[in-house]
């Protein structure tokens, strides 16, 4: 059983994020960025609660702003990238831009809501296209691959990560962990040796630096140990109403839609209906 070290609301009482359904961390500059759905919009946040939003005006001639960016990414040299439900489309923007851009991409391609999105280390661009089950994979030169497809194999692929040329992904419907090794093509499903309880709708994931997995469900967040291959409960409501009664947190859970880790143990996730910025460090045995 893990120990709650301690458990904070960085930001989100105030109303000013609405619907937030992603987020991402800049580990050399130490600034999050999330993916502010309702408000058409990508914004920044520090850790002290500092908080601000980026230009959305989109460089396109489809649409003049962001629709519903759902998920961001941000690389190490600090250009942005986010998937956007509204407009079907994967936009970018470096960090000396004002606008965002669509990136290049095979124009007879078209996606249905596509739900993350992710960025390796040469520029191809990763993203689950949720409502045709698929995932796939973009260019640079904007040639794309479909990696993995149909019910058979995934069922509503929501959220995705990259690490060490691997693309993981929540098959969501069907309640698994899985990877794909990008170097052979091979899919790998997690059998985990379930401590607590068993994922039922997993919804987002992310990796430390370990490449042990961080998944949240609606109300629910598991800690997989790749070494042992356990899979353990770290949150639900009833651990989170001692967390309230005992670091004074004014709100249930509602619906955790997104994470991020800054080191291993030490999370910050979004709660997308309550519009709050959370930061829970863990002791991990």
């Amino acid at each position: 059983m893990f120990e709650i070290i301690s458990v904070r609301s960085i930001t989100g009482h105030d109303g000013f994020f609405n619907y937030p359904s992603g987020i991402c961390l800049h580990s050399d500059s130490n600034l999050f960025y999330i993916a502010d759905m309702h408000n058409k919009r990508i914004c920044w946040l520090t850790e002290d609660g500092s908080v601000g939003a980026l230009s959305n005006i989109v460089d396109d001639h489809s649409c003049v702003s962001l629709g519903r960016p759902l998920a961001v990414w941000v690389t190490k040299q600090g250009t942005l990238f986010t998937a956007d439900a509204e407009h079907n489309k994967i936009f970018y923007k470096n960090r000396q831009d004002d606008v965002w851009k669509p990136i290049c991409m095979d124009s007879k391609f078209a996606f249905n809501l596509p739900g993350g999105v992710a960025v390796d280390e040469n520029g191809n661009v990763y993203t689950n296209d949720f409502l045709n089950n698929r995932l796939v994979r973009i260019t640079t030169e904007g040639k794309v691959t479909t990696l993995l497809e149909g019910d058979e194999n995934l069922k509503k692929p929501y959220g995705i990560f990259y690490k060490n040329k691997r693309l993981y992904f929540t098959d969501t419907e069907n309640g698994r962990i899985c990877y794909i090794s990008l170097i052979d093509g091979h899919t790998h499903v997690f059998e985990p040796q379930i401590e607590t309880k068993n994922l039922y709708t997993p919804i987002a994931l992310t990796l430390d630096e370990e490449g042990n997995i961080y998944i949240c469900e609606q109300r629910n967040m598991y800690f997989l140990d790749v070494k042992k291959n356990t899979l353990s409960l770290a949150l639900d409501r009833d651990i989170w109403k001692e967390q309230m009664f005992k670091h004074s947190i004014k709100y249930k859970i509602c619906h955790m839609g997104a994470l991020t880790v800054k080191r291993k143990g030490e999370i910050y996730w979004v709660d997308t209906l309550k519009g709050c910025v959370y930061q829970m460090i863990l002791n991990i045995p």
